[in-house]
């Protein structure tokens, strides 16, 4: 006992080893405890007084002493099939191509299913986030009855006497579904972990893939939830989504016949450079389309821009500082064919199409070396109506041999009418008066309009050769609307 007591006298305490951080804890602890500063605010600004450990030492001192906060109780529910589907978005830092670039993680979940939607796109602003509910519910075939959110500023401008005022074009896409929005107390993450937990997977399963660009990502990110997520029982319900989603399908609301548009819409204007701008960048259009109103359109790092419906061009978002006027090559390739010379208007007319060549070389045999100058005004009509309308009544004009550009001018007029196709024979056949006197006359050409005439006799041919007051009296005859056209053709 005495050796005992001897060899535990002997037994020296060991000195406590000093810290880097010792001289810094009263600092860490006022930032922490009474201003509430976060560990990497605190880290960085002992760094500036000449601390020079590591940022692990200080999470630690920090965790030990910050109180740790009580955990709000929540309560697990399950709810009936179609009832209810939660939305979450996640910022991911993610390689794509050789390029780290930022995305945003759109999620949906049907709550009684499980059924999960993942989207990632470049920005989480309140178009791409509609864009993502469209899509959801494209692919499912059906929308729930209401759909549960955070105060996301994509979604929610306030919440007054607990109810959500929605953003303006948010509640578009609310009404246009029909189902009701239901807006978590702020902070309240628990009430939604139906879509907050799916997010474990996401990171798992970007950690473990490569991807090559923003569309590669998505595509294998709808493969793994098809082949993978959707296929393999789910912790809960120990039943799989799928399994579970066709005993879910049936409760779900119909979708709207036509498709919600989602992109952000405003009208341009191209000016003689035949460029729209926005946010300070230039995107290149047509250049037959210079000094013309049209309609820009955005969505998800794409940029299009639409003249009568028609879509004429199209770019890739572009946020780098060197370039301010983006031209794509074509544009500055058929601009640069354009000009004065009949080698270069000919070039331009005939790249619309196998419609334009035909009408070209009508035109050709008709006038000669006028032909240029129809040609021109022909261009001048494509800027005003587009396109898609013009061919028309090129096919149209080749059929009846009216090889002129104020008989393309009446048929696509009157094509946009709906008239019947003796109106619109009448249109082509009204006759033009030369300089010298003498009238103008078409004859029809079986060879291009079997299809859509039925052959004509020689009496029926001759009782085409109408008077332009004869026309405007079989419009009037047939009660249509003469409402003139604006520059877009609208």
């Amino acid at each position: 006992m005495r050796r005992v007591l001897r060899k535990r006298k002997s037994v020296t305490p060991k000195k406590r080893r000093l810290s880097k951080l010792d001289h810094y804890r009263a600092v860490v602890r006022y930032k922490a405890l009474e201003q509430g500063w976060q560990t990497r605010q605190i880290f960085r600004y002992i760094c500036q007084l000449g601390f020079n450990g590591g940022e692990t030492i200080v999470k630690q001192y920090v965790r030990q002493i910050r109180p740790k906060p009580a955990r709000r109780p929540a309560l697990r529910f399950e709810t009936e099939p179609g009832v209810q589907g939660q939305v979450d978005l996640s910022p991911y830092k993610l390689d794509l191509g050789g390029v780290l670039t930022d995305v945003v993680c759109f999620s949906f979940v049907l709550a009684f299913s499980r059924w999960r939607f993942f989207y990632f796109v470049l920005h989480a602003d309140h178009f791409t986030v509609m864009l993502g509910h469209r899509l959801a519910f494209e692919e499912l075939g059906g929308v729930p009855g209401r759909v549960l959110y955070d105060r996301m500023k994509q979604v929610v401008v306030a919440v007054v006497d607990d109810e959500p005022i929605l953003q303006d074009d948010f509640a578009r896409l609310v009404a246009h579904y029909g189902f009701k929005v239901v807006v978590l107390e702020a902070g309240y993450k628990e009430g939604k972990g139906k879509v907050e937990k799916p997010f474990q997977d996401v990171e798992t399963f970007l950690e473990h893939n490569t991807f090559h660009s923003l569309d590669d990502l998505n595509a294998k990110v709808f493969a793994w939830r098809r082949d993978e997520l959707h296929l393999t029982p789910h912790r809960t319900t120990d039943e799989k989504p799928a399994d579970r989603l066709l005993r879910e399908r049936p409760f779900l609301l119909d979708l709207p016949l036509e498709a919600f548009r989602c992109e952000e819409r405003a009208r341009a204007h191209t000016g003689k450079h035949f460029h729209v701008e926005r946010l300070g960048r230039f995107y290149s259009v047509p250049p037959q389309y210079a000094d013309r109103w049209v309609t820009r359109c955005v969505l998800n790092g794409r940029l299009w821009v639409e003249l009568a419906g028609e879509v004429i061009s199209e770019h890739a978002l572009r946020d780098d500082e060197e370039r301010k006027f983006i031209t794509l090559p074509e544009h500055e390739a058929a601009f640069r064919e354009m000009g004065p010379r009949k080698k270069g208007t000919r070039k331009t007319f005939v790249a619309m199409g196998p419609a334009a060549q035909r009408f070209a070389e009508g035109l050709e045999r008709l006038h000669g070396g006028a032909s240029t100058y129809q040609m021109t005004q022909i261009l001048k009509l494509v800027s005003r109506i587009g396109q898609r309308r013009v061919l028309d009544a090129l096919r149209y004009a080749t059929g009846y041999e009216a090889f002129s550009h104020t008989a393309v001018n009446r048929i696509a007029r009157v094509r946009r009418l709906g008239a019947t196709t003796g109106a619109v024979e009448a249109a082509a056949h009204a006759p033009r008066q030369h300089g010298d006197g003498r009238d103008e006359s078409f004859a029809l050409s079986a060879e291009n309009t079997a299809a859509q005439t039925p052959e004509l006799s020689d009496s029926t041919e001759n009782t085409l050769q109408r008077s332009l007051g004869d026309y405007e009296t079989l419009l009037r005859h047939k009660a249509m609307d003469s409402k003139p056209e604006d520059e877009d053709g609208q």
